[in-house]
């Protein structure tokens, strides 16, 4: 009878092995693969001197002072560009002759939509008046570094992007915007430099690490 439950039991710890090692490898699985999706719809835009109001390149009359700051103004325009920005994962680079090249990656969208607005990326506390200007505002302390704005016009041409320079001590939390080129605002995205990388996916990854050196020590 000893011998019967002790077989019993050893076939039930293999039974339980298994399955551990069958819902761990699924979960493995799934995990490299929202990484790899996430990793293959990223998209990064460059801005460069084409567009570029310093230089004189802007497009349908946006000015650099379309979008103003409550300490500080915009430092630079790009645009106006066809289409939609990167969105959520993705990213600018601007590209100035002379000077290392600066990403600025997504961090924040506030759409107008019908009752509500939108809003998609990290609570920044962004607040926007919609229609064809308004104001615009963030949390103080939500942006380190300089950051981007982004008026996402409703109908062809789509975009522009306004450079804003994020010294701690001036870094502007709240101004006016204006879509210069006549029509609506469909969107209002920040794009910030130093923003780090969404991490649910490597606390996962972290997560399931752990789970199995746990299996591994105290089955194998």
């Amino acid at each position: 009878m000893k011998q019967l439950v002790r077989f019993l039991r050893i076939e039930m710890q293999d039974v339980m092995k298994m399955r551990l090692l069958r819902i761990f490898a699924i979960s493995v699985t799934l995990t490299v693969l929202l990484m790899i999706a996430g990793t293959a719809t990223a998209v990064t835009i460059t801005l460069d001197e084409a567009v570029q109001c310093s230089v004189g390149n802007a497009q349908t009359g946006i000015a650099i002072g379309d979008v103003t700051g409550n300490n500080t103004g915009a430092n630079d325009c790009w645009g106006t560009k066809d289409g939609n920005d990167p969105g959520p994962g993705g990213a600018f680079d601007i590209v100035i002759s002379g000077n290392p090249t600066m990403t600025f990656d997504f961090l924040s969208k506030w759409e107008d939509k019908d009752p509500n607005p939108i809003f998609e990326g990290a609570n920044i506390g962004l607040s926007v008046s919609g229609g064809s200007s308004g104001t615009w505002s963030f949390n103080s302390g939500a942006v380190s570094g300089d950051f981007l704005i982004i008026l996402k016009a409703a109908s062809n041409p789509g975009y522009a992007a306004w450079l804003f320079n994020g010294n701690p001590a001036n870094t502007s939390t709240s101004g006016d915007w204006l879509v210069a080129w006549g029509h609506d605002i469909s969107h209002f995205s920040v794009y910030g430099t130093g923003v780090p990388e969404p991490g649910s996916l490597a606390l996962l990854a972290a997560g399931l690490l752990g789970i199995g050196s746990i299996l591994r020590k105290r089955f194998f």
